[in-house]
């Protein structure tokens, strides 16, 4: 079995426009939740960065592409919250480009994370 070395949360998406200039409404988010929570039942090992119909994948970052070394960890929960924010829950794997990541998600000295969000590659 694979080690676990964190297990991070948040928020990967907001209803309104993103980032990148796309209108993510309510019901897209909620469509997304339930496909992936479907997905997460059925035992599929589900990551985070990659939402649509080939899979998901968690990884360093967008140019990484296929790059199996840059996945960091899994999926391991998602929901809706109030604000109809899609939350997760994520483990990250023990290796080094995911020991980075978890370093720079440290909030453990009392300062802020240098990582301050998700990117779920919208399409």
């Amino acid at each position: 079995m694979a080690k676990v070395i964190a297990t991070v949360g948040g928020v990967a998406l907001k209803p309104g426009v993103s980032a990148n200039r796309r209108w993510y409404t309510p019901e897209i988010i909620a469509d997304a939740v339930t496909d992936v929570q479907k997905r997460l039942a059925a035992g599929e090992t589900v990551s985070l960065t990659r939402l649509d119909p080939d899979g998901l994948s968690q990884l360093t970052h967008h140019a990484a592409d296929d790059d199996s070394t840059r996945i960091i960890g899994r999926l391991t929960g998602m929901s809706l919250d109030e604000q109809g924010n899609a939350r997760f829950t994520a483990a990250l794997a023990d290796t080094p480009h995911a020991r980075t990541i978890a370093s720079l998600l440290d909030t453990s000295d009392g300062e802020p994370a240098f990582l301050k969000g998700v990117s779920i590659r919208g399409y």
